[in-house]
């Protein structure tokens, strides 16, 4: 069973990526406060989380609390996969672009929402499922060099 995790502290759009990613297989748990998902991700092993890159979080007073948490998850989540989703493709952290930086720093796919020509439903379950299977290769990968 595939575990997914989704982030966004916007109800109607946890709800719609929610639907949109469940399949059979998985199962797909929303968290709308940062608060809850640091609890998920503190008591659930993860295969792929989904997080938005505006969150509100009163411990964190700027607009990128997502993308905070993103980096907290692929530094202390070993093998989980990310996936930053945000209507703000041209957000910048420490002067660079949002997305060339996640990237640079393991997030596994950046996918834009609200964007003229991005079909975001599809952007985002096609690279769940890259995610899905890179991870599986992996998991494979290492039962192999396990073995005697």
């Amino acid at each position: 069973m595939a575990e997914l995790l989704v982030i966004d502290d916007q109800p109607e759009l946890l709800g719609s990526m929610c639907d949109l990613l469940e399949a059979p297989g998985r199962r797909v748990k929303p968290a709308d406060t940062v608060e809850a998902a640091r609890q998920a991700l503190a008591t659930g092993k993860w295969d792929v989380v989904v997080v938005d890159l505006r969150l509100e979080d009163p411990d964190d007073p700027t607009d990128i609390s997502g993308y905070r948490l993103a980096m907290d998850v692929l530094q202390q989540h070993s093998g989980t996969e990310v996936i930053l989703v945000t209507s703000y493709p041209e957000t910048q952290v420490e002067d660079v672009p949002v997305g060339v930086l996640s990237k640079a720093r393991g997030v596994f796919a950046f996918v834009p929402r609200g964007t003229a020509g991005v079909d975001f439903p599809g952007w985002l379950r096609l690279n769940v499922d890259l995610a899905l299977g890179v991870r599986g290769l992996r998991s494979a990968d290492a039962r192999s060099v396990s073995r005697p």
